[in-house]
């Protein structure tokens, strides 16, 4: 099942999920799947999703299985899978974590509450180096040529203060942030070639600057975080899932 894959149940709140990954298959010229995982009754889940979703592209598919959600969802392996979650509840759903976990392709997780917002011609996407970072560079790239969009680069980077940097911090952050300037522009070109972006290489943690850039942002994209568990996952973090259970913007997470 290729294409663009939204995840929904019918109900009031994937009205927005819905609406995002139309667009998206619109964009893609590919097809649409509603995609839907429960316990309940098939035909009465067909009727659910033709009633909540009108005006949907043609050739859109609603399709029902029985069985766990983000198996289902997984299974479906689509180009795109998009689900919905809740902004600002500051953890994402055990079916999104799940499909954040496992998917093979890009997962877009779309806010479900709040106000639509008008597109304002940005896709932000974060990055950490050049060849980590080099699929995650090359989607966003390719989305906000789909959409006529700026691409804002952002590198947070933080000090390393050694030797004559204790005794000039200020002097020494400003010469750090010269060189993690440079370094992104190295990156991107390494990436992209030339192509015409907005840089920012800011000091600070990576999860404050990115949510920094993205509450104006039509979309935001990162990098699919590796598992950390323990220790580890609390200096590292998880930058993707801290995002997504805030949702500024729709996020798009690409693995690697």
């Amino acid at each position: 099942m290729a294409g663009v894959v939204v995840g929904t149940s019918g109900r009031r709140d994937t009205g927005a999920p819905v609406r995002w990954a139309a667009d998206a298959a619109r964009l893609r010229n590919t097809g649409l799947t509603l995609l839907h995982a429960w316990h309940e009754d098939v035909e009465v889940s067909l009727v659910l999703s033709g009633d909540a979703h009108p005006d949907l592209p043609a050739g859109t598919v609603s399709a029902a299985v029985h069985g766990r959600p983000a198996e289902a969802l997984l299974a479906a392996a689509p180009d795109l899978l998009v689900l919905g979650g809740h902004a600002g509840a500051g953890h994402v759903s055990h079916v999104t974590a799940e499909c954040l976990r496992g998917a093979r392709c890009p997962v877009v997780v779309v806010p479900t509450s709040g106000p639509a917002t008008p597109l304002r011609g940005r896709v932000v996407v974060a990055v950490e180096g050049a060849e980590e970072s080099r699929p995650t560079l090359l989607w966003a790239a390719r989305e906000a040529g789909r959409r006529g969009a700026t691409l804002v680069v952002v590198h947070a980077w933080q000090s390393h203060l050694v030797g004559r940097g204790l005794r000039h911090p200020a002097a020494s952050v400003e010469a750090q942030g010269r060189v993690a300037t440079e370094r992104l522009q190295s990156w991107v070109e390494a990436g992209l070639g030339h192509l015409d972006v907005e840089l920012h290489a800011d000091h600070g943690g990576p999860l404050d600057e990115v949510l920094e850039h993205s509450w104006d942002a039509d979309l935001l994209v990162v990098g699919r975080s590796p598992a950390h568990a323990g220790l580890a996952r609390v200096i590292h973090g998880a930058v993707d899932h801290d995002l997504c259970g805030l949702l500024p913007c729709p996020i798009a997470v690409v693995p690697a």
